[in-house]
C-alpha cells in the first residue's frame, strides 16, 4: 500500500517550491527548470491577493497539491497542471492570462479541470483533483 506524506502545513511558497523540485529530482520525473519556474511564477501571480482561511497564501495549497502529484509520481505537465487547480474559481487573472506563460498540454489539463466533472473525467483529471481534496482537508 501507497502512503503519501502529509501536506507542508504553515510553510512560506519559497519553500513548498524548494521542496517541490526535490521531489522532483528525487523521483526522477523529467522537467525543464526553467519551465517549472515559470509556471511557478504564473501560479504565485493567479492567486496574487488571495489567502486560505488559515491566512496563508493560496498559493500554498496549489504547490502542496503540486507536491504530492510529484510524490505520486505523476508526469510534469499534471504537476503543474496542479498549481492551477484553483485558477478558476480562485484566481485573480483569466485563463487568457495564463496562455503566455504555460505550453499547450498543461493549459488543456487546467481547461478540463475547470470543465470535465468527476463521473466523466480523464484519468489525468482525476489524478489531480484527489491530491485537491486530500490537501483541502488539511
Amino acid at each position: 500500500m501507497f502512503f503519501l506524506e502529509s501536506a507542508e502545513i504553515g510553510i512560506g511558497k519559497e519553500k513548498l517550491f524548494d521542496i517541490l523540485c526535490e521531489l522532483l529530482e528525487k523521483n526522477n520525473i523529467v522537467y525543464n527548470k526553467d519551465e517549472l519556474e515559470l509556471a511557478y511564477q504564473e501560479a504565485c501571480a493567479a492567486y496574487v491577493g488571495v489567502t486560505r482561511y488559515s491566512g496563508e497564501e493560496y498559493v500554498t495549497h496549489t504547490l502542496n497539491v503540486a507536491i504530492i502529484l510529484a510524490q505520486l509520481e505523476a508526469d510534469i505537465n499534471s504537476i503543474i497542471a496542479g498549481m492551477f487547480c484553483d485558477v478558476y474559481r480562485k484566481g485573480v487573472i483569466s485563463l487568457d492570462g495564463l496562455n503566455d506563460g504555460l505550453n499547450s498540454s498543461v493549459m488543456r489539463l487546467i481547461t478540463d479541470l475547470q470543465t470535465q466533472d468527476v463521473e466523466n473525467a480523464s484519468d489525468e483529471i482525476l489524478l489531480i483533483k484527489l491530491p485537491e481534496s486530500l490537501e483541502m482537508k488539511n
